[in-house]
């Protein structure tokens, strides 16, 4: 947070031991700026309070990071066209090889979300999901058609999302899919229908990233309105904060297909009508 200030004292205490210290930084005030406008202030603190990241052990170097990778995990969620890991990937990854490629996979978590799967320029080519995303993806680059063989002849850099059940992750994917319209999932269309929901106004709380955390999914006058995670009851019951943490879902014909249908065969952890 506030990155030039801590490069320059970096770069001020390596240039007094005869070295140059160059490096990529990234500054989650910056960031905020961007992603998260209108607020009234960018301090660590200030910003923490407005948005509910608890910080415990203020000014402390603990407490201050922790918060600060809460803070990044959430531009991240927010950065929909994936700014963030497509600069990374420019700076810092090589072109994987065929023969690294069970290193890559044995690298992503076999956990539940979404992947990415990156070009040389950062260009996300190929877009997956899956409950277990290692063994989808495993299962997805040992095919030997084709596309797969010039997906891994480009492939330069797999990032992911992670988002707790299947449900929250299958509206990501048509999100991105939408959004970075990418080369190799040309085959994908909507022949979903017009459909409604129970309640104008509710949230679906499931199962988050973590033990501790929920996922929640806004629908507000009868739209889906985006998704957040969440430690703190708290954020969902104040409507300022909730506005703010969340981040926008495509009203689409499939992602309203895919809530209606969770909700009908009770894959729903809670629904909160409001």
């Amino acid at each position: 947070h506030n990155a030039d200030f801590d490069y320059r004292m970096l770069r001020q205490e390596f240039r007094s031991l005869g070295y140059q210290f160059n490096r990529d930084t990234l500054c989650t005030v910056e960031l905020s700026k961007k992603l998260i406008p209108d607020e009234e202030s960018y301090s660590l603190g200030k910003l923490c309070k407005s948005l509910g990241i608890p910080i415990a052990g203020r000014h402390r170097a603990e407490g201050d990071a922790f918060a600060t990778v809460q803070l990044l995990e959430l531009l991240l969620q927010k950065d929909q066209q994936h700014e963030i890991i497509n600069r990374s990937i420019k700076s810092f990854s090589s072109l994987v090889k065929k023969e690294k490629i069970v290193d890559v996979i044995n690298g992503t978590p076999a956990k539940t979300g979404v992947f990415y799967l990156h070009q040389q320029n950062g260009r996300i080519m190929y877009i997956g999901k899956g409950k277990n995303m290692r063994q989808k993806l495993s299962n997805f680059l040992s095919r030997k058609s084709k596309k797969v063989q010039n997906i891994q002849t480009k492939l330069a850099s797999i990032s992911y999302d992670l988002s707790g059940n299947y449900l929250l992750a299958s509206l990501i994917f048509n999100q991105k899919v939408a959004i970075h319209k990418p080369r190799y999932n040309s085959d994908y269309l909507s022949k979903k229908q017009q459909t409604t929901f129970p309640y104008a106004n509710m949230m679906l709380v499931n199962p988050g990233r973590s033990p501790e955390e929920k996922a929640v999914i806004l629908i507000a006058e009868g739209k889906i309105r985006g998704f957040a995670f969440t430690h703190l009851a708290y954020q969902m019951i104040q409507p300022e904060i909730l506005e703010k943490i969340i981040s926008p879902l495509n009203d689409s014909l499939d992602n309203r297909y895919i809530v209606k249908d969770n909700i009908e065969k009770q894959r729903i952890h809670k629904i909160i009508e409001f």
